[in-house]
């Protein structure tokens, strides 16, 4: 028998969560017998955290039936664990947090059904206090809308009358705010990704009817304000904006919920990044604030974990700015939050990048030699940072060479590697051989191939072994 749906699901639960299940199986089908026991064969598998197999067809026949069944009846009975484990997981989700909009929906539902006037109405209230006073996203307007409308649409008696009009007006207001928070959020996206991945910008008429329409609505809503000025940052890079932007970050994150402040604050350090290629080093400052304030407030932790970039930036960015004791910290601190699969990587990796900044020369190749990369992504930093060291080092220009070689095939094989990471690689490389192995390279050809290239893995280093290159200028 193949795996079915309700071993896949299941096995996605924890230990808490399966012994709840299987409390929740006793209390409202216990009676099942059959279901029962086939449950119970799983149950102490999962309970230990191993992965359950389909039980033989022996099991089957001596423990649930005293014959051979058919795939259907067996079928049957994984399909009822699956539909109430199914139910038992919506249950969890609608029950776990004490402010839930979805149960309050189903709530206001039943008092409706049920002909409680007086409950129905007051449900409405309190829940449309709980949205506003919640942090704010583009969907709180909507489930205002929806309050709004199940009220109006409601009235029974002549006492509620009177509010007809406002509630109209009310929900009017809600669409245009949603209607408004959907243009820009989602333009935003687009020219966020199509910014990421070099192609141009989209043309969206609409956000400029929207701007001229409600200019004011805008800049008072703080959701909305925030949203035009990531679209207007995305589409001119101006610093100005960039620095308002942040301003809003600083001082109201509080108003959005926490995927907008991950969205904020990944839009500010996107730009920073931009700056930081650029020359403009006086950002790495910004870019140190934000991330603290990410990592100590845990906007940037998703699902309770860290991703390898946002982890490698942060320790990069303390290290240019001299913040060593903190990047230590850091590591110590933030790599339980590391995924698993690679959590030893990244943790060597970047104890070597503190240990370049510290000029632990030795330590940096102790660390990386020893190691295996499984992460092409990961290899590929190590690689450079190797050669950085030997370099610091004072090595021969063969081991140099040889270091250099050894890169640019592997970078000649690889094929996982997005074109802006492998030219940027492949610059590094290049300059590198230009500046320590190539004996007729002037300084002049440096300083071109620097300025005409943009894309290089520490620039700010290669830029500094350029300006003290001792070669014919």
């Amino acid at each position: 028998m193949k795996e079915n749906k309700f071993l896949k699901l299941v096995r996605t639960l924890d230990k808490k969560e399966i012994k709840a299940f299987q409390k929740y199986l006793v209390g409202l089908y216990g009676k099942q017998e059959k279901m029962m026991l086939l449950f119970n064969y799983f149950y102490k598998d999962l309970k230990r955290g191993n992965p359950s197999k389909l039980p033989t067809e022996a099991y089957l026949q001596n423990k649930l039936y005293r014959q051979k069944q058919s795939a259907k009846v067996i079928a049957n009975l994984f399909a009822d664990l699956y539909k109430y484990l199914e139910e038992f997981l919506r249950w969890e989700k609608i029950n776990a947090d004490a402010d839930n909009y979805a149960k309050d929906k189903l709530q206001i539902e039943i008092y409706k059904e049920r002909g409680l006037d007086d409950w129905f109405y007051n449900k409405i209230e309190k829940t449309r206090k709980s949205l506003n006073n919640a942090p704010l996203d583009m969907w709180s307007s909507l489930k205002l809308f929806e309050l709004n409308h199940a009220s109006y649409f409601k009235f029974s008696t002549e006492k509620h009358n009177h509010d007809a009009l406002q509630l109209l007006k009310q929900g009017l207001a809600n669409l245009d705010n949603f209607f408004i928070a959907a243009k820009l959020n989602y333009s935003c996206e687009i020219n966020s990704i199509a910014h990421l991945n070099q192609h141009a910008a989209v043309d969206n008429w609409m956000i400029d009817y929207i701007v001229k329409l409600y200019p004011q609505k805008i800049k008072i809503h703080p959701y909305l304000n925030i949203y035009y000025l990531i679209f207007q940052l995305l589409k001119n890079s101006k610093e100005e904006v960039y620095f308002d932007l942040k301003n809003e970050f600083i001082h109201n994150r509080q108003v959005f919920n926490a995927e907008n402040q991950l969205i904020l604050l990944t839009v500010l350090l996107n730009f920073i990044t931009k700056k930081v290629r650029e020359g403009n080093l006086a950002f790495s400052k910004d870019a140190f604030e934000l991330y603290k304030i990410g990592i100590e407030e845990k906007i940037s932790i998703i699902n309770n974990e860290i991703g390898a970039v946002p982890f490698f930036n942060i320790i990069n960015v303390a290290c240019r700015l001299d913040e060593i004791d903190w990047a230590e910290k850091f590591l110590a601190t933030y790599s339980i939050y590391l995924n698993s699969k690679n959590k030893m990587e990244i943790q060597k990796l970047a104890r070597s990048i503190i240990y370049f900044e510290k000029r632990q020369y030795d330590k940096v190749l102790i660390q990386l030699r020893d190691i295996v990369f499984k992460n092409i992504f990961y290899e590929t930093r190590a690689r450079a940072l190797i050669i950085k060291s030997l370099i610091e080092q004072g090595v021969s220009k063969s081991i140099i060479q040889s270091e250099c070689d050894a890169f640019s095939q592997s970078l000649r094989r690889n094929e996982l590697l997005a074109d802006n990471p492998l030219t940027a690689y492949k610059n590094f490389v290049r300059l590198t051989r230009m500046i320590y192995v190539n004996k007729k390279t002037t300084k002049r050809q440096l300083i071109n191939f620097l300025n005409n290239e943009q894309l290089f893995v520490y620039k700010a280093w290669l830029k500094d072994k350029v300006t003290n290159f001792k070669g014919p200028s």
